[in-house]
């Protein structure tokens, strides 16, 4: 659009001649100004318009990727308290640290093969079927410590960071392992 503007300078004004307008132009609209300033070759040129495409593309994937892997912790650590003997998130409301760190372990736990699943899949389904695999491995971690501490709910309960901090290295360890597995 072109702004038609006639000066208005006061020895012009007594004049009968017809004034030369002068043409002032519309700034471009800012997306062709951003375009225009990433093309600009001291900026990174094609490759700053190459990488704000990349960005553009990739970010619904990052979006629905981190949806499903954060769907997955959350049902994960909700499997874990619902299937373990142990009532977590009861003793931590009454202040028992021993019952908090085995939460803590178990998502320390949780969320390191996670991280790896998402990083190395290609697809949702990949994500679905590691993550899965890995809450299972993390509830089998768990009863092998049960095994072999016998009265590790009693202890938890009691407040003993001992067995606890057993339960949440065991549980740290497996799930470093499993990333590792996963990673290739």
């Amino acid at each position: 659009m072109i702004i038609v503007a006639l000066p208005r300078s006061a020895h012009m004004l007594g004049r009968r001649k017809p004034l030369r307008p002068q043409v002032k132009r519309r700034p471009p609209p800012l997306s062709t100004a951003v375009l225009d300033y990433a093309a600009d070759q001291r900026f990174g040129g094609s490759n700053m318009i190459a990488a704000w495409n990349s960005v553009i593309a990739g970010l619904p994937v990052l979006i629905v990727q981190l949806a499903v892997t954060t769907g997955i912790f959350i049902v994960g650590v909700a499997v874990y308290v619902l299937v373990t003997p142990i009532h977590e998130l009861r003793l931590i409301r009454k202040g028992n640290v021993a019952a908090a760190v085995t939460l803590s372990g178990e998502m320390l736990a949780l969320v390191i093969p996670l991280a790896v699943t998402m990083a190395h899949s290609v697809n949702v389904p990949d994500i679905l079927f590691w993550g899965s695999i890995s809450v299972g491995l993390q509830l089998i971690a768990f009863a092998v410590v049960a095994f072999i501490l016998r009265d590790l709910p009693a202890a938890i309960e009691r407040g003993d960071l001992a067995p606890a901090l057993v339960l949440a290295a065991a549980q740290i360890s497996c799930g470093i392992l499993n990333a590792a597995a996963m990673s290739g």
